[in-house]
């Protein structure tokens, strides 16, 4: 029920009903998010009704957020300091980001990175929780 399916069928037009509102993509207009088991059975009665516009900007936000929301990664490390953050989600979906990672940025910072790409790459592991 919070797998990926949601967050990349609709890019494809088809539209993607969630059986939960514990989802990351709850708060986005992309796909159908029932209120409770009441909507929810109306909605799978009433499948030729369903009418939803696929907002496709909350979708391509929420899949770009998506990569750089994890806790660390390479080029952020830990960016919780570039986003307000409340209960695990950012409070603005904004591209400043970028702009305090700029001023954020430093020859250190920037020998980090590589180090930690060269790490991963020589690890083979090709898929990085980190």
């Amino acid at each position: 029920m919070s797998g990926s399916v949601a967050s990349e069928l609709p890019a494809l037009g088809i539209n993607v009903i969630n059986a939960s509102k514990n989802n990351p993509h709850y708060g986005y207009n992309f796909c159908i998010n029932p209120k409770n088991l009441t909507h929810y059975k109306s909605i799978l009665l009433n499948l030729d009704k369903v009418k939803n516009k696929i907002n496709l900007r909350d979708l391509y936000l929420y899949n770009s957020m998506k990569c750089y929301m994890l806790k660390n990664n390479f080029f952020f490390g830990n960016n919780e300091k570039y986003f307000n953050f409340k209960n695990g989600k950012p409070l603005q979906y904004t591209f400043k980001m970028y702009d305090y990672w700029i001023k954020d940025f430093n020859l250190e910072k920037h020998r980090n990175i590589n180090e930690n790409l060269k790490k991963f790459i020589e690890s083979k592991r090709y898929f990085s929780f980190t």
